[in-house]
């Protein structure tokens, strides 16, 4: 406790502020901070807004719907995506574009 200011066993200083001092308008009586402090204080301390009755049951139906959506969504994206392996495998068996295709400018030497 150094500086003759009044500070609290934990570093704090009587006005709320911190060991770096100012506190930015908090717990000075200055400013809006305290102000809105009130403000929400008061909001929360009064009687909270009833919830609609059907709200929980709503949610959890809209979960589920979301949840079936997107395991649709993506068994279709598989299954696109297995066809579409088939249907590259199928073709790569066809045409083997490994191959070199044979030259069409001079005859095949053969025979020599």
């Amino acid at each position: 406790m150094s500086g003759g200011t009044d500070e609290a066993p934990n570093g704090r200083t009587a006005n709320g502020a911190g060991a770096g001092g100012g506190g930015a308008g908090r717990g000075t009586g200055r400013g809006r901070g305290t102000d809105r402090e009130a403000e929400v204080r008061r909001l929360l301390d009064g009687r909270h807004p009833a919830v609609p009755a059907g709200l929980a049951a709503g949610a959890a139906a809209r979960g589920i719907r979301l949840l079936r959506r997107r395991r649709i969504l993506r068994r279709l994206a598989w299954t696109l995506l297995f066809a579409a392996v088939v249907a590259f495998a199928v073709w790569a068996a066809l045409v083997q574009p490994w191959e070199v295709p044979p030259s069409r400018i001079a005859p095949p030497l053969e025979g020599w």
